[in-house]
């Protein structure tokens, strides 16, 4: 019986840059804020017109096609793809994406020039994309080659190896850009951008060192901060789990297993499945109802997370969150 591991590897994959994407310059759409970021009222939906990172990565990668099933293309270019620019990620900053926001700019008070300066940014941050894109399919391709002759151990320690490849790139690229974006802004303009950046990621940005800081935070302070900043991730795995097409969603788990417990290796020839009668296939209204509803799910978990993780430390260091926030201000919803 034929092996599956270039599904197996490309859902994984996918999985994993979903879990760290990448939100486009293009992202269009604004969230919900929470206590801690003085009540933003704006509105939570799926991206529009964003190409996140995991959507990127598999087309044409592995088992984009003759994989027993839908291409990853397909498959995390609809549902999946649309995550993009509505997955906040707490511990990166989102200057890049926030700066080329209509209202973010007139908030700053963005010239002529400027703006002329963020445009020619573009050409350097697609052409960083592609770059990473790049070497992260040639990564996992090398990975799919590679996946069936190894213990699922060793399988383990690559993708840890790769995720952490990943987290790298994407650092490194994120420092780059911040820097150039201050070197184009004014320095009240630099002071409020940090203001807006730290609101729109809310209180769980203290898992960033650079952040964090500041704050001096005690060892148990910093155990809240992680235990906190692992419940968001958390969700957000099974959030992405959630809009995982069933067969890839079921590849996807039995991999992650593998190795944890004596459990079987998902590499090895599987009998056959039993035969069930299939579901009815939801419409798309219902697909996109159910998309939007776990995404506001998500959103409440995330603002709470935060909450209570501020309502945990100390008057001062609240104090401290509040005054870095700056002054209030309500994002937009540019869904409209």
């Amino acid at each position: 019986m034929k092996r599956q591991s270039p599904l197996a590897m490309a859902g994984l994959c996918a999985a994993l840059l979903l879990t760290l994407s990448l939100t486009t310059a293009d992202a269009q759409r604004g969230r919900r804020g929470g206590r801690g970021n003085n009540n933003n009222n704006t509105a939570n939906g799926t991206a529009n017109g964003t190409q996140n990172a995991a959507a990127t990565a598999t087309q044409g990668g592995p088992g984009a096609a003759g994989a027993g099933g839908p291409g990853m293309a397909m498959a995390f270019g609809g549902p999946m793809g649309m995550m993009g620019g509505n997955m906040v990620e707490p511990a990166r900053s989102a200057k890049m994406m926030l700066i080329y926001r209509e209202d973010v700019q007139t908030e700053l008070n963005i010239d002529l020039n400027q703006k002329a300066g963020l445009d020619d940014l573009k050409g350097t941050q697609a052409q960083n994309q592609q770059k990473m894109m790049q070497e992260m399919r040639t990564t996992f391709q090398s990975l799919g080659q590679q996946a069936q002759s190894m213990t699922p151990e060793e399988r383990q320690a690559k993708m840890q190896e790769i995720q952490g490849k990943v987290q790298g790139m994407v650092q490194t690229n994120q420092d780059d850009l911040d820097k150039r974006i201050n070197d184009i802004l004014k320095p009240k303009q630099r002071k409020r951008l940090n203001e807006l950046d730290l609101r729109w990621r809310g209180q769980l940005a203290l898992v960033d060192p650079k952040v964090a800081d500041p704050y001096t935070l005690s060892t148990d302070e910093k155990k809240r901060v992680t235990d906190a900043y692992k419940a968001f991730t958390d969700a957000r795995q099974a959030l992405v789990m959630s809009m995982m097409p069933a067969n890839i969603r079921a590849r996807f788990q039995q991999f992650t297993a593998a190795g944890a417990n004596g459990a079987a290796d998902p590499y090895a020839a599987q009998p056959p499945a039993a035969t069930a009668t299939p579901a009815t296939p939801a419409t798309p209204e219902e697909q996109k109802a159910a998309q939007q509803k776990a995404m506001k799910n998500f959103e409440k978990t995330r603002i709470a997370l935060g909450d209570k993780l501020m309502t945990g430390l100390p008057s001062d260091k609240q104090k401290m969150w509040t005054d870095a926030i700056g002054e209030r201000f309500r994002f937009r919803d540019l869904s409209q």
